[in-house]
């Protein structure tokens, strides 16, 4: 499953066992910005992602169910 810039990421990281969520701002090969904080990709595992949260003026990327 691919991530876009503006979604809502739930996630945790190999330091903490509590669950975090955030919007990814920027994601590179190295690792993804959530919520201000970098992250590397390997401290993190993405446990779901909120498809229709995507932030765009774009009314045709929009997810109805």
């Amino acid at each position: 499953m691919s991530i876009s810039t503006g979604q809502t990421i739930y996630f945790v990281t190999k330091f903490s066992t509590e669950e975090k969520s955030g919007i990814l701002e920027e994601q590179t090969s190295l690792g993804f910005k959530i919520g201000g904080t970098w992250y590397s990709a390997g401290d993190i595992t993405i446990k779901s992602i909120l498809l229709d949260s995507k932030i765009s003026s774009n009314n045709s990327q929009l997810l109805f169910g």
